[in-house]
């Protein structure tokens, strides 16, 4: 009996985020793909293949530009089909040119392409060219390679001409410029530079060319447009990050019409809009949607006519839907053409497959969504669905998972739901729907069938399995979020053994988890990026390690076995591989996604040696797993709380949090994860009840673009950073707007990616400039002050940070998010220390995006990928192991012994076994690191052995350095410790003549009012 299911898909996330202890199985499994996975003395070897990278001509895979020529041919960048498509105005293929390599005439990812008097340009991208056709198709030329030199490009994405052809201008993606060509490639010069400046650009993708030969350019990392003379001189700019009029989300495709009129595809908001050439707004069409004519899906290319006669039309690049619309110039919808690859066995991003009881493949066609049926051969047996809601219809299935019988179980996951079809495709039944009671779904990922025909669902949203009997109907659920022991982060596949084992592949917990038919916890192993999990006859587990691009192997246990595959596009090779299947016989099929194919792999019988690496242990058993130690730990942990969801008091990746004088704590849960976000404010007691939220998505007054930080200053009001708006706003405790400031780019005082904020006492502002990873210092008003920070992983250097607060003494706390630990500096920006380390348990952290510190002096932390957030006790700012009381008697570092006491205060003597030491003159160092507390020259152990000495006056006003003479020395020395107050490193007491725990201009007034004072006659 077909006891194993399949997943896939899930939004990508970066790969920086991996957990250190749980690589050793990736780790091997890279070994064995490096010495040759694949070779004879493998335990699987290659056989056969079947699907197509290549869709049926007429249809797409995420075409990204568009060009029209005089006479109403439009050209398309089929990107991910490798190849360029022509259409005449009606939307009839003309022909298809291209396909995957890097010789004359052949594409890697095409996303440019332009045309001017019968010439066609294609920005060649990922060989990082320029290649040059005629109408027909037929290579002409080409240039450019690799590299940041003249006439070198990384990842070129736009290409326009002037309006004779004689001029080519590139977007050169990698390197943030424009340059420009002649009609055959000779080098003219350029322009640009990664910056948000007039001139400057990050990552631009589009550019074109008005009839009167200004260059415009979507540059698409500052969400804005720029215009430019012919020969790059800046001219004018407008736009910023937004979802109002003229405002953009990574704008890319730009065109310009024979009046002059530019036209900006803005994907992120899934529309296009329509500017006069000085800027300023006319129109916008496009509403985001899959289903409907006018409907754009992150639309990335557009082109329009530029002769003055005719229909004018627009042509946009629907990237997402797979299809090509056209607009009249007033933005009414006219016709389409073209779909994601379509014909009898052919996919585009295939996501999951499995074998039924019959011995029939199923696969989980999902961009064109719907599923095929197959024989073990890989022919065509039978096809089911297309793009909808109703029965039979699907919205991206990503699995599927087939019974004894022939029938299929579908994940619908854009419907939230379950479909059963027959062997025919024909529907039968559905369950499901959008929500978190038992028996619905958010965003269901993976199914399995077991040996009694229970149907597993990896309730992927909802970080749960449900079981459902084979009618549909709620058995039993078991998981929730988190990485303990039978808990999830993105559970993408399961798969049930003949024994009844229930496998998950828990994805971002890197790791396969193992339990009994009814949920109970039974055993994990570690793995690297699984996205899928399937089991043979033999009890064999196959796991899918998706940024690696092989099939891990493993016994039932979690004992490495080997590993096969390794990413290319030849037979036995991967790209992205979403899903794996085995049968009973232990032949396995793989959905090698972006090869758009499934390709077969059989059990090698000539194996006459053991596989390439031994039997590796499991790194986990039934017993529970062990906490990370706390011993370690510079602050103990009081309490946690919140769980992943969109309800109130629940979190989705949460990233900022702040505390207000009453104990009051406001989180930012408005983080970016899979384009979803809850873009609200949530507040919650101290305790962690919670109060209430504010917030909706948009770019208004009080509305919010992933809003990713908060923070208190002195007068109790709120200062959120509006992260993907490019500013900060203002509120009231109770969420009521006041204002805002701010604006993109990467010069003193602007932003990229503006994440962390804090404020002072005096109400000085700290920003976590996170893109250019640094920390910006401002006053009350905006006016920016100060800056410190560099790329890099070493003290004092940050990798992304998103958080920053502000300790007793001044000192700013930074939650280095991809450093994953907590640094400490100066307010100057000098640094102190650093703390944490890559981890789930207590006290360490996965990609930390935030702190605060409360009136009790404890520091709470967003601990992002560990969906809580964990509040620590008192500080200890001078770091020897005592923490300070926090008890706001507004003296920097630990509370002083002042008055003669030497009990109940905390350690002010750093170093020291005792920490509560005398501090007879109040200056917050205890005497025995301060041997001469009254500054008079006069050691005070001798001062209190023999009293005071008759021969030397107790005070010399302004002789710092003990010289018996009041020089340009003691200025010197005063003017040196500047600025220093007496929690910082290096404080010296003896310069702060006016015992205001600062050195300041007083103390260099004092000084110099007592030139050439002298000891003696």
């Amino acid at each position: 009996m077909r006891t194993t299911a399949r997943w896939s898909g899930g939004e990508w996330e970066g790969k920086g985020g991996a957990v250190a202890h749980r690589t050793v199985a990736g780790l091997a499994a890279l070994l064995v793909l490096l010495l040759g996975a694949t070779a004879v003395h493998a335990s699987h070897v290659y056989d056969t293949a079947w699907g197509s990278v290549v869709a049926p001509a007429g249809r797409f895979d995420v075409p990204s530009a568009t060009a029209m020529d005089g006479k109403g041919n439009v050209y398309v960048a089929d990107t991910w089909n490798h190849r360029v498509q022509k259409f005449d105005r009606s939307g009839a293929l003309v022909l298809t040119w291209g396909g995957y390599g890097n010789g004359d005439g052949q594409f890697i990812r095409p996303e440019g392409i332009a045309v001017v008097g019968g010439t066609v340009y294609v920005a060649d991208t990922a060989n990082h060219r320029i290649q040059k056709f005629d109408a027909g198709g037929t290579f002409l030329g080409k240039w450019g390679h690799s590299g940041a030199g003249p006439g070198e490009f990384v990842a070129p994405a736009g290409v326009a001409l002037s309006p004779l052809g004689t001029t080519v201008y590139v977007a050169d993606r990698g390197n943030h410029r424009i340059q420009r060509f002649d009609a055959n490639g000779t080098y003219l010069g350029g322009w640009g530079g990664l910056g948000s400046g007039p001139g400057e650009f990050k990552a631009p993708e589009g550019v074109a060319v008005g009839p009167s030969g200004l260059v415009f350019v979507a540059d698409t990392g500052n969400s804005r447009v720029q215009k430019f003379t012919a020969n790059g001189h800046f001219v004018g700019e407008w736009g910023e990050g937004g979802g109002g009029a003229g405002q953009f989300v990574r704008p890319k495709g730009i065109g310009v019409d024979h009046a002059g009129e530019v036209y900006v595809a803005d994907p992120g908001n899934g529309r296009v809009q329509k500017f006069h050439t000085d800027g300023t707004f006319v129109l916008e069409f496009g509403t985001p949607g899959i289903l409907l004519p006018g409907n754009l899906n992150e639309p990335r290319g557009v082109a329009v006519n530029t002769a003055p006669f005719g229909a004018q039309w627009v042509v946009v690049a629907d990237t997402w839907n797979h299809r090509i619309q056209r607009f009249s110039n007033t933005g009414t919808f006219d016709t389409l053409w073209g779909s994601a690859t379509g014909g009898k066995g052919a996919f585009s991003r295939p996501a999951g497959a499995d074998v039924d009881g019959t011995g029939a493949v199923w696969v989980a066609d999902q961009y064109n969504h719907r599923v095929q049926r197959f024989d073990a051969t890989g022919a065509f047996l039978a096809i089911a669905g297309t793009s909808g809601t109703g029965p039979g219809e699907f919205r991206y299935p990503r699995d599927v998972a087939g019974d004894a019988s022939g029938n299929v179980y579908v994940v619908d996951t854009g419907n939230h739901r379950i479909q059963m079809l027959d062997p025919g495709g024909a529907f039968l039944l559905e369950w499901g729907g959008a929500g978190t009671a038992p028996g619905q779904f958010q965003s269901p990922q993976g199914a399995a069938v077991g040996p009694a025909g229970f149907v597993y669902v990896a309730d992927t949203g909802n970080q749960r399995i449900q079981k459902f009997d084979a009618a549909g109907n709620f058995v039993g659920q078991w998981g929730g979020c988190g990485a303990a022991p039978g808990q999830f982060v993105s559970p993408l596949g399961v798969a049930v053994s003949s024994a009844g084992r229930v496998y998950v592949a828990d994805y971002y917990n890197q790791r396969i988890q193992w339990f009994d038919a009814d949920g109970n916890y039974l055993g994990e192993w570690n793995t690297s990026w699984p996205k899928d999990v399937a089991v043979d006859g033999a009890g064999r587990v196959y796991v899918t390690n998706f940024w690696g691009n092989q099939i891990e192997v493993y016994t039932g246990d979690g004992v490495f076995l080997e590993a096969f595959g390794g990413r290319g596009s030849a037979a036995g090779e991967l790209q992205w591989p979403l899903g794996v299947a085995a049968d009973g016989a232990g032949n396995t099929y793989v959905a090698d996604s972006y090869n758009q194919r499934i390709e077969k792999f059989r059990p090698n019988l000539n194996l006459d040696r053991p596989p390439p690496f031994p039997p590796r242990a499991a790194v986990a058993t039934s017993a529970a797993l062990p906490l990370s130690p706390m011993a370690t730990a510079p602050y103990p942990l009081l309490t946690e709380w919140g769980t992943c969801g969109r309800g109130a008091g629940e979190l989705w990746y949460p990233s900022g949090i702040a505390v207000d004088g009453a104990g009051d704590v406001y989180v930012a849960d408005g983080n970016q994860y899979g384009q979803v976000s809850n873009h609200r404010i949530e507040k919650f007691d101290n305790d962690g009840l919670f109060l209430l939220e504010w917030g909706t998505f948009g770019a208004g007054d009080g509305a919010f673009q992933y809003p990713n930080r908060v923070a208190v200053d002195a007068a109790g009001e709120l200062l959120v950073a509006d992260t993907w708006n490019h500013r900060v706003q203002r509120f009231t405790a109770a969420g009521t707007y006041l204002g805002r400031w701010g604006g993109p780019g990467s010069g003193d005082g602007q932003f990229l990616s503006p994440y962390g904020i804090a404020a002072d006492a005096a109400g000085h502002l700290y920003v976590a400039d996170t893109g250019n990873h640094r920390i910006q210092v401002f006053d009350p008003a905006g006016t920016f002050m100060n800056k410190w920070g560099a790329p890099g992983s070493g003290d004092g250097q940050f990798d992304t940070p998103q958080g920053i607060a502000i300790g007793p003494g001044g000192h700013i706390f930074v939650a280095d998010t991809m450093n994953h630990r907590i640094q400490e500096f100066t307010a100057s920006g000098a640094y102190l220390k650093q703390w944490g380390t890559q981890g789930t348990g207590p006290g360490v952290f996965w990609k930390p995006t935030d702190l605060a510190v409360g009136p009790g002096g404890n520091l709470f932390v967003v601990d992002k990928w560990n969906h809580r957030i964990q509040k620590f006790g008192l500080l200890d700012t001078d770091g020897d192991g005592v923490p300070d009381d926090g008890d706001g008697s507004g003296v920097a570092g630990d509370h002083p012994c002042t008055g003669g006491a030497t009990t109940g205060c905390d350690d002010n003597c750093p170093g020291l076994a005792n920490p509560n030491q005398l501090d007879t003159d109040g200056d917050g160092t205890g005497d025995a690191c301060d041997p001469d507390d009254d500054n008079d020259c006069y050691p005070d152990t001798l001062e209190a052995t023999f009293g005071s000495d008759p021969l030397v006056p107790d005070t010399l006003v302004g002789d710092v350095d003990c010289s018996g003479t009041v020089s340009i020395t003691d200025l010197i020395k005063v003017r040196g410790g500047f600025g220093k107050q007496c929690v910082d490193p290096g404080w010296d007491d003896r310069l702060d003549l006016n015992g205001s725990c600062t050195i300041s201009i007083t103390d260099l007034i004092l000084v110099r009012g007592h030139f050439g004072s002298h000891l003696g006659p």
